[in-house]
This record gives C-alpha cells, structure tokens and sequence, in this order.
C-alpha cells in the first residue's frame, strides 16, 4: 500500500501525525501540570513529552494510512441541488423548535426569572444608573433594559419583566437550533438524523442551562448557527434553492449578530472572509457560490460594525480598558513573580509593578488570569510599547518554563481533551467550591438593588437542577463526559479540517472557519468558561456530518469529474 500512495496522501498522514502529536503533547503537560502544580522543564522532560508525542504520531498516522482506500472515494458531488424534499420542512421545523423548547422549559421553572449569573449584575447597573460601557454588547443590555421596563410597565414587577426575556431568549434559541437541523436534513437526507438532532439539542443538559443563563453568548449562539447553516446550503444546494434571497438574508442576520453580540466575533468573520478569498482563487468552478458568499459576509460585517457604533454613540457607552488583551502576558509575568521573586532585580520588579498593580500581582491563580489582569494598567503598555515588549522578552529569555506552564494553567482545559480542572476555576483559597459556582454555574448574582428575585416556580425542580450541576454529574457519565470538556472540541475540529481538505471538499472550510476561528479568540482570554465554548458545542455536529458526508460511499452521487480541488 505504501508503493501506491500519492503526494497528497503522505501530506495527509503526516498532518494527522503532527495533529495527534499536539494533542498528546498538550494533554500530558497540562496534566502533569494540573497535578504537580509546576513543570520543570529540563532536557530529560523535553525529550520525554516529545518523544511520546512523536510515538502516538506515527501510530495515529499509520492508522490513518489503513483508512485511504475508503477515504480515496470522492464523497459527493457539491452542490447536491436536492428536489426531493418529502419532509415538510417548515411545519417539521416549527415542530423541532417547540419540542426543543418543551424539553428546555424545566429549566425555566427552576430558575425563574432567568439564571442571572455570570455578567449579569453588570447589565443592570449600566442601564439603572445609565452608566453604558461596551465592555458588554450595549445591544443585550438594552434587550435587557427593554423587557425589565416591560415588566414595571405592564406588571408592576421586574422580575415578570426579566421572566419574559428569558422566555423570548428560548424561544430564539430554539429556533434557531432547528434550522440548523433543518439545515443539516436538508444535506444528509436522512430522516432519522432529523429526529435524532432534535432529540439530542432537546435533551442534552447543557442547552437547558444556558438558554435560561442571561449572557450575550445566547444571542452569538443564534449567529453562530444561523450563518453555519446558511453556508452549508449555498454550498450544499447551490444557486438552485428557491429561498435562496431567505438564505442570504439568514446569512446576514448570523453575521450581524455574531458581530453584535461578542466583540471577538468581528475575527470569526475576517477569518471566515479570509478562507472565502482564497476558495474564491482556488475553486473557479464555484466561484458564483462563493463570491455570492464573500458579498454577503462583507456586508454583514458592515453591518454589525455599524449598528455597535450606533449604539455605542446613541447610549454614550464609555471605552473599557483594553487589559483584557493582556491577560496572558500578565498571568506569565506574575507566574515568574510567583516563583521567582526573589532572582528579580529591584529595577525590574519596579518596571512590573509599573504595569500590574501589586494587590494584583500577588493575587496569582493557576486556573484563571482574571485576578492578575483585573489591574493591569494597559495605558502604560500601549504608550510605551518598547519597553514593556522589552521586559516581556526578557523574562520570556530568563524564564521560558514558566511562560509555558503559564499557558498551560490557563488554557488547558481548551487543549487537553481530558482535562477537567477548568470545574474548580471558582474555588476558594481553602479548596473548597462555593456551591452555585461550579462549571455549571446556577449562582444568582443580581443584588437586591435592582428589585429582580429569584422565585422558582417549582422548587423540586430548582433543586434537581442544581444538585445536577454542584456535583458535576455531566463529568461522571462515561463516553458523555467527553461532550461536556471543552478541549475535546479542538481536536474534533482539527481532524475534520484535515479530512475535508484531503477529500477535495477544502471549500468546506468557510463554515468551518467561522467556529474554529472563535475558538483561536479563547487563546488571548483570561479563563476557561463553559458559556464561551457553547456556540462550539451547537455547531461540531454539523461540522461532524459535513466531513461525514464528504467520505461516504454514495456511487448516485459521487462525480469524479467536479473535484472541488
């Protein structure tokens, strides 16, 4: 078999190889990290990790090399352009979504008004006190805002008013979710995958959760799985969907909204644009379907730029500090403060404490940045970059181990497909978890100045709820744990880019580049959160099936002749 492979076969395993041997290499070290509490990264250890890493490689590459004479099949022709579509869609849609909704709604009861933890407090204080900044999407304060003066308006109660945001909020979510299915059944043509999927978003506890949680990461949710699905039909079913003006504006309003509701999703789309440009240059056959896409993301680009402007100036929204961007080079700096203050010269111990506030600095944890970057003082940085490059350097130069265990501590939980300390980043001093604030977290944060309380309209219910998420029964299920780590959704993504690309259907990776890129954003953020990898979680079905789709032995629709490389 070896004699027979092909250029673009030895590229492939060996991107397999590389792939697998990333992972291995993360998961050991973030593992002996999470134990040890540090890594001592000598030549022995270096060439310990990497040698297993290269070991697991191969073994992964060769596995990979006995899968080719199935994967040499050219997958399905694209566009489909199906015709045939014998399940009434839009009646079996509204179905999905009220089903999904039903199945949510005891999480409702449970946490009635709405699960306010998280951010949430922040929202009420800038709108009742009119002090706007956008370190939140104004757009969701001002949601919230709406229906918290609905409720005061029409029923003399907040709490009524926050009730009906919620409610609102899963009825979006809902459908949104199913016409991702819809999305999904239109391409794979299989009606038990239909009943499956919204069987899975219905019941899968996670969706429950946040779709009764008040963050912005709901509503960049809906974008995330609107633009996802209005990619894979334009790519899927071409130019010739009747709906194909419904599927444009659905591809605009996922972007708009993916740009409204986080400020990191202005990069999913400029690297969804980027990978469209090239498939615009490569695939000159598609190049109708393409630029088609490429108009549509410009635009909602432009218009969710736009409409952040508008709202930013029409509400006076103050500036926030950038220090967020600095909280990985902060956590490294305080790693090397930690452990080594005492090699520190007085002068350089003067220059760090120029730019992290010592409360802070001391404050060092592990898990999370948010203590040490909490007081970073980003104007220094930034209007004096040399410098401060400078020390970065020369610290990275002195202490290079402990820039590395740095990022480990934090981001292990994205890059270890087995790593599970991302539970206890709310832990306090003496190891214990305050209950409420677990991975899951049910706390209710939102103090009794702003007049909202949390009722429970059923308290059995409250109490399952929160007896499932304080003691983490989601990490206690066997093979189902794996859906509730967040390092598993980077390796799923990476093996199905690979699989697209050496099944000639690289063009495939438009949709795909949207959830990856978003992922690649955690990477400058402070902490691992669960609320920040749901929009992962909606999508990797769909980006599953898709690679899925692409190596099935289908000979009705295989052409040869239209290899999208």
């Amino acid at each position: 078999m070896v004699s027979k492979l092909k250029k673009r076969d030895y590229i492939f395993l060996i991107y397999v190889g590389i792939v697998t041997a990333l992972l291995i290499a993360f998961s050991l070290s973030s593992s002996a990290l999470e134990r040890d509490g540090d890594i001592l990264w000598t030549k022995g250890r270096i060439l310990w990790t990497t040698g297993i890493s290269l070991a697991v490689g191969i073994v992964a590459a060769v596995i990979g090399g006995l899968s080719l004479p199935y994967m040499k099949q050219k997958g399905v022709k694209l566009p489909l352009n199906h015709t045939d579509i014998d399940v009434p869609l839009p009646k079996w849609t509204w179905l999905s979504s009220l089903f999904i909704f039903v199945a949510w709604f005891p999480a409702f009861l449970a946490y009635y008004p709405s699960l306010c933890s998280y951010d949430s407090e922040g929202f009420f204080y800038q709108f009742v006190y009119n002090a706007y900044n956008n370190h939140h999407p104004i757009a969701y304060t001002l949601m919230v805002e709406l229906f918290y003066n609905i409720g005061d308006v029409l029923f003399d109660s907040y709490t009524i008013g926050i009730g009906l945001f919620t409610l609102a909020q899963m009825i979006f979510l809902a459908l949104s979710v199913a016409v991702f299915i819809r999305t999904i059944y239109m391409i794979y043509r299989k009606k038990w995958l239909f009943f499956f999927l919204t069987a899975l978003f219905a019941l899968h506890p996670m969706n429950a959760y946040m779709s009764v949680t008040m963050t912005k990461d709901i509503y960049f949710t809906m974008g995330m799985l609107l633009a996802f699905s209005s990619m894979l039909m334009k790519l899927f079913l071409g130019e010739q969907t009747k709906a194909k003006w419904k599927n444009s504006i659905m591809l605009i309003v996922g972007l708009t909204l993916i740009v409204v509701f986080r400020s990191n999703g202005r990069y999913c789309i400029l690297a969804a644009l980027f990978i469209e440009i090239i498939c615009l240059w490569i695939y000159k056959t598609k190049r109708k379907v393409v630029l088609r896409v490429v108009a549509e993301t410009v635009l909602g680009f432009i218009l969710g730029m736009a409409l952040v402007s508008v709202l930013d100036k029409a509400t006076n929204a103050q500036e926030v500090d950038k220090r967020e961007m600095f909280s990985l080079p902060a956590q490294q700096i305080a790693r090397v403060v930690h452990f080594h203050e005492e090699e520190l010269s007085e002068e350089t111990m003067q220059q760090i404490q120029t730019v992290i506030w010592p409360s802070s600095l001391y404050l060092y944890n592990q898990r999370t940045a948010r203590f040490v970057k909490q007081d970073v003082i980003s104007y220094e940085i930034l209007h004096y970059p040399k410098k401060y490059g400078k020390l970065y350097l020369d610290l990275l130069k002195e202490y290079p181990g402990d820039y590395v265990n740095a990022f480990l501590g934090i981001y292990g939980g994205f890059l270890n497909p087995w790593d599970t300390s991302h539970v206890r980043i709310n832990e306090e001093t003496n190891g214990v978890l305050p209950d409420d604030f677990h991975y899951i977290q049910t706390a209710f944060t939102v103090t009794d100045r702003f007049m909202v309380d949390s009722t429970p309209l059923s308290e059995s219910l409250h109490d399952l709820y929160d007896w499932y998420a304080n003691h983490d029964i989601y990490l206690k299920v066997p093979i189902l744990s794996f859906l509730f780590v967040p390092g598993v959704y980077l390796w799923v993504m990476l093996y199905c880019f690979g699989i697209l690309v050496y099944q000639r259907k690289g063009i495939c990776s438009i949709p795909c580049a949207l959830v990856f890129s978003y992922f690649l954003t955690f990477l400058l953020g402070p902490t691992v959160q669960l609320r920040y990898i749901f929009p992962i979680m909606v999508c990797t079905p769909g980006i599953i099936l898709l690679t899925l789709i692409c190596v099935r032995r289908d000979k009705d629709e295989i052409n040869h002749s239209d290899s999208l490389l």
